[in-house]
């Protein structure tokens, strides 16, 4: 998760809402609660300890509401259920992503580790990566050790080593990645 992608998802959602009426309470509420949802987001991408904590049990909240107020709107009929979909999936998956991030929030304090692991084993729930960046993940987690150009032979696309390392710097920003050696003797692996 990053912001870029949560400032995205809430275009997206003023977006949808445009093709509303005008006055429709609905539409006002919407936008309100996606303000409301990047505002706390945002909070727990920046937050320390305690205000992450506490932003993530309001967002949880936020888009338990905000998700039935998308079903109400849907079945007004005044915008095509295909429009709904991906606005109500890119929210579930964050939804899904917070609510385990309280779990372990509400457990043991030394349980923030496991939270990674987590995302490790499954980096189709990472709504923040790209299809590309996903299929390094898979091929770190098959392979142990890889330098870019082994990553370049296993993908289905041609790319460049430009691209690849770009994906990896962002991977290791996230903390999913690791580099280590230097020079012509780099190599990657998934991060412990």
């Amino acid at each position: 998760m990053d912001k870029k992608f949560f400032v995205e998802l809430t275009n997206d959602l003023y977006r949808l809402t445009i093709l509303f009426p005008k006055e429709e309470p609905i539409r006002i509420k919407l936008r309100s609660l996606a303000d409301d949802v990047l505002a706390h987001l945002i909070t727990i991408l920046q937050g320390s300890g305690e205000e992450k904590r506490e932003a993530a049990k309001k967002v949880e909240r936020t888009l338990g509401i905000l998700e039935s107020m998308l079903e109400i709107a849907e079945d007004q009929k005044w915008v095509e259920e295909e429009e709904f979909k991906d606005v109500k999936e890119k929210y579930q998956s964050i939804r899904e992503e917070i609510e385990e991030f309280n779990k372990l929030q509400s457990g043991d304090k030394k349980e923030k580790k496991p939270l990674k692991k987590k995302r490790k084993s499954s980096p189709g729930k990472i709504t923040s990566l790209n299809k590309r960046q996903k299929e390094i993940l898979e091929i770190l987690e098959n392979r142990g050790k890889v330098q870019v150009q082994d990553v370049i032979d296993n993908l289905d696309e041609d790319v460049t080593k430009r691209t690849i390392r770009r994906d990896f710097k962002k991977l290791m920003d996230m903390h999913f990645v690791e580099r280590i050696g230097k020079a012509n003797m780099t190599r990657y692996r998934i991060k412990e």
